[in-house]
């Protein structure tokens, strides 16, 4: 008869094979970036732009303001889909890959 700290230790391999925790991130994530980026370039067409129209400075920060958030998103996006395909097992040879 299997111990508790067997059938612990079983369950945490099955969900590691089938890595539970790093999908549920990245799908996470994939949901956050479309969501904001939905807002950014909401909040960005309707801005009004007459309240600024006098402050060239100000309207030139804030028409770069998305570009640079949406940037960093993508990043990020970029960063995490690649650390996710890069370090899963190798079905063919049995290999766990590394995140390099």
């Amino acid at each position: 008869m299997k111990s508790t700290d067997d059938r612990f230790l079983s369950v945490a391999e099955r969900i590691d094979a089938l890595r539970v925790v790093s999908r549920t991130l990245v799908i996470g994530y994939y949901a956050f970036f479309i969501h904001a980026w939905y807002y950014v370039v909401t909040w960005f067409m309707h801005f009004d732009w007459s309240k600024v129209a006098e402050y060239p400075e100000v309207s030139l920060a804030i028409a770069g303001f998305p570009a640079i958030v949406l940037t960093v998103l993508t990043g990020v996006l970029s960063t995490l889909t690649n650390a996710y395909f890069n370090t899963g097992r190798k079905w063919s040879d049995g290999t766990t890959g590394t995140a390099e």
